[in-house]
């Protein structure tokens, strides 16, 4: 469920994503485990007449911003809990968080948790969910470097909810979590294609195609083949890049 509107630009800005040692990994370990781009721009900030230089999501259901603008939030009617407070939905094919009316789909805090601690190597137990205490207004999943601002989901009648509170450590994905980093090094890959001015011809796997990697190649332009539109397996361009490097 979509919530926040088109960013606008603006000189009101009161924060950066862009300050972090890290943004990049940060942003690019989140677009893939959200499976969308990002993009960095001035956006307003969720309950507040203000705005900070965010990664607003092509889905506009998360914003990612730094947690030095949550200063600037106004968060009078909202409780802060642990992660382990939250309950998990029994769903698997819409796995979900919440507490009170405030429910999301768990792929969000799957991802925050693994993030913070993959690449700032924050432990769950010191992030944070702010949760409206009445009303179903977007969680906010604070940490000491970033946080996450995600819309709501709203599940249907028939969603049973199981009384099993949110474990980040029994049920993050340790597989997918190294699947993720490796992406993340691809970009390093294709800077050094770029630099020393090579092109790669990559075969897709489906039609067969040549898909050319140049310097104007892009992680979110290679996640699909650009001739049928498959999905492609970013761990065999990424040792397509390696093998050509050497």
């Amino acid at each position: 469920m979509p919530l926040f509107g088109k960013p606008k630009e603006t000189k009101k800005i009161v924060g950066s994503i862009k300050n972090l040692p890290k943004y990049e990994q940060v942003v690019q370990y989140l677009s893939e485990w959200f499976k969308t781009d990002f993009e960095i721009l001035a956006s307003p900030l969720p309950l507040s007449n203000v705005s900070a230089e965010a990664a607003f999501d092509k889905k506009k259901i998360s914003l990612l911003y730094p947690s030095v603008c949550n200063s600037s939030i106004n968060f009078r009617d909202y409780s802060e809990c642990r992660l382990d407070e939250l309950y998990t939905g029994a769903v698997d094919e819409e796995p979900m968080v919440g507490i009170r009316k405030t429910k999301i789909r768990r792929l969000y805090m799957d991802g925050f948790v693994g993030c913070v601690n993959d690449i700032c190597t924050i432990h769950w137990q010191d992030i944070q969910a702010l949760v409206h205490r009445t009303k179903e207004y977007p969680l906010f999943i604070t940490s000491k470097e970033f946080s996450l601002a995600v819309a709501p989901y709203i599940p249907s009648r028939e969603i049973a909810w199981e009384k099993g509170k949110y474990n980040p450590e029994s049920k993050l994905p340790s597989v997918k979590q190294e699947i993720l980093l490796k992406k993340v090094d691809l970009n390093e890959l294709l800077k050094q294609i770029s630099q020393e001015g090579l092109v790669v011809i990559y075969r897709c796997p489906h039609c067969n195609a040549n898909i050319k990697i140049s310097k104007d190649s892009t992680l979110g332009k290679l996640r699909t083949c650009e001739h049928c539109g498959s999905e492609i397996r970013i761990l065999d361009l990424e040792d397509l890049l390696r093998t050509t490097l050497q």
